[in-house]
C-alpha cells in the first residue's frame, strides 16, 4: 500500500484536484498536513512529520495541485517500484545527466500548467534529480528530508535525490502521467536554496541538473549579477504582460474571449474574470486551475452581453481564428461590452497554422496587421520580437534555439515601437 502525504494551504484546491483524483485510486493511506494558517515554514519539516505517521510500504509526497493521470496510477506505481532493486527515490519527472540540452535530459512526462512537459517513457529511467511535485520513497529506508539546510519550500527533493545517488541508491523517473494544475511557480528565495544545494553537493557533481535550472560554479557565482541585470532589463523593457497589467490596474471586471486553457489573465489583478471558450477540453482545464471566476462555453459569435458589462474586454490570439468579417463584428461587440478598455493580441500578418491538439478551431482563417486596429481607434505596439525569424505556430527558426531566443529578446526592444516588424500585435483601446 502507498501512503500519500500532502502539505496543503488551499483546501478548496486540495479537494478539487488531488483528493478528487485520489477518490478513484486503489486503497491507500492519506496523510494531510494542514498549512492553511502558515504554521509550517518548510516543506521538509512538514513532510517529515507526515512521513512519521505513514504505515504503507511506500510514501508518496505530492502537491495539492496534482491530479493523477489514470485511475490505476497508484497501483501501477506500486507494481513498478516493487520491481526496482535498491530504490532510493522515484518521481513523476526528473533530469538525467545524459543529453546535450535541457529537453534531452528530461525524463518522464507531465502536464505542467496545461502544457506538455518532458518526454514519454515506458520504463523507470535513472535520473540525477527529481522534481518535487510528486516523489515516492520506500518507507523503511526513508532518511528524511534535510530540514536544517532546506528550511523553506525549495530543493528538499532535489537534495534527497542527489544524496541517494551519492549513496548508490536508485533515483528514477516513473512512466505514467500526471497533471500539475499550478498557475505559476513559486520562485521566492529560490536562488538562496540553489546556492545551498550546490555547496552541499559540489564535491560530487560539476553540474547539477535540476528541473528549475542547471547549477555550476559559474552560475552560482554570477547569479546575483545576472538577476540584477534581469531586473533592470524588465524595468526598462517590460514585456507585454507587464504592460497589460498596468492597463487593467484598478479594474474589477474582465471578459476573456477565447480564454483557452492557460490564459494570461491569470497574471492580472482583476477580482472578477469571465472566460468564454468553445473547445470543451480547454474550458475544463482552465476551470480546474480556476483562472476565471465564471465560465461560458460557446461560440464567440453567438455570445451576447449587455452594453458596458465589463471594465475590460480581453481577446488574446483569437481574431486570426475567425473569418475576417466575423473578426470585425467581434471588434464592434467588444466596444459595446467594455466600460474602460479593450485589449487584443494577434499575430502580425499571415502565420500558417492548421488544426492541432484535437481542436479544429486552432486553424488560422484571417490575417491582421497594425493598420487594421489603428483604423478602429487602437494604440498598437509590438510584443514579441522580429517576425521574420518565426515559423509555424510562432516557433523560432534560428538555430541554436538559445541564439534565436536571444535575438527575439533584443529585437523586441525595437519592434515594440515598430509593430509592423513584430511577430505579434498588442492593440489597446480606451473606451
Amino acid at each position: 500500500m502507498i501512503s500519500v502525504v500532502c502539505v496543503f494551504h488551499k483546501r478548496e484546491m486540495l479537494n478539487r484536484v488531488l483528493l478528487e483524483s485520489l477518490s478513484h485510486q486503489a486503497p491507500h493511506e492519506l496523510i494531510l498536513v494542514d498549512n492553511t494558517t502558515g504554521w509550517w515554514v518548510s516543506a521538509a519539516h512538514a513532510l517529515n512529520t507526515g512521513a512519521r505517521l505513514a504505515t504503507g510500504k511506500y510514501i508518496m509526497f505530492v502537491h495539492q495541485d496534482v491530479e493523477l493521470g489514470s485511475p490505476t496510477y497508484l497501483a501501477d506505481v506500486e507494481r513498478i517500484l516493487d520491481g526496482i532493486p535498491n530504490l532510493g527515490i522515484a518521481g513523476a519527472i526528473g533530469m538525467s545527466e545524459e543529453g546535450r540540452t535541457y529537453e534531452e535530459r528530461l525524463r518522464g512526462h507531465v502536464s505542467n500548467c496545461g502544457e506538455g512537459w518532458g518526454n514519454i517513457i515506458t520504463k523507470p529511467e535513472p535520473c540525477q534529480t527529481l522534481d518535487e511535485l510528486l516523489l515516492v520513497v520506500p518507507r523503511e529506508t526513508f532518511q528524511g528530508f534535510d530540514e536544517e539546510t532546506f528550511d523553506h519550500w525549495h530543493c528538499y527533493g532535489v537534495d534527497y535525490a542527489l544524496t541517494m545517488n551519492e549513496q548508490c541508491q536508485g533515483v528514477y523517473a516513473l512512466p505514467g502521467f500526471v497533471y500539475h494544475r499550478s498557475l505559476a511557480t513559486n520562485v521566492a528565495n529560490l536562488r538562496t536554496y540553489h546556492k545551498r544545494l550546490f555547496y552541499k553537493h559540489h564535491k560530487h557533481y560539476n553540474r547539477i541538473h535540476a528541473t528549475t535550472n542547471g547549477l555550476t560554479w559559474v552560475s552560482i557565482l554570477t547569479l546575483p549579477e545576472l538577476l540584477l541585470a534581469i531586473r533592470i532589463n524588465h524595468w526598462l523593457f517590460p514585456n507585454w504582460i507587464e504592460r497589460a497589467k498596468k492597463e487593467v490596474k484598478g479594474c474589477r471586471t474582465l471578459l476573456d474571449l477565447g480564454c483557452g486553457y492557460n490564459s494570461p489573465v491569470q497574471y492580472f489583478d482583476v477580482p472578477e474574470k469571465t472566460g468564454v471558450e468553445i473547445h470543451v477540453p480547454y474550458l475544463i482545464e482552465s476551470r480546474k486551475k480556476e483562472i476565471h471566476q465564471t465560465y461560458v462555453q460557446g461560440n464567440l459569435m453567438e455570445c451576447s452581453f449587455p452594453p458596458q458589462s465589463f471594465d475590460v474586454v480581453f481577446c488574446s490570439e483569437v481574431l486570426e481564428h475567425l473569418p475576417y468579417h466575423d473578426g470585425l463584428e467581434l471588434l464592434r461587440r467588444m466596444d459595446r461590452w467594455a466600460i474602460k478598455k479593450v485589449i487584443i493580441t494577434t499575430p502580425n500578418g499571415y502565420v500558417h497554422q492548421g488544426e492541432y491538439d484535437g481542436n479544429r478551431y486552432q486553424a488560422h482563417r484571417s490575417v491582421w496587421v497594425p493598420s487594421d486596429f489603428r483604423r478602429q481607434g487602437y494604440k498598437v505596439s509590438g510584443m514579441s520580437g522580429l517576425k521574420w525569424i518565426r515559423g509555424e505556430q510562432g516557433k523560432c527558426i534560428v538555430k541554436p534555439e538559445v541564439l534565436g531566443m536571444r535575438i527575439v529578446s533584443i529585437s523586441s526592444r525595437i519592434t515594440r515601437y515598430v509593430p509592423e516588424w513584430d511577430f505579434q500585435v498588442l492593440a489597446i483601446k480606451d473606451i
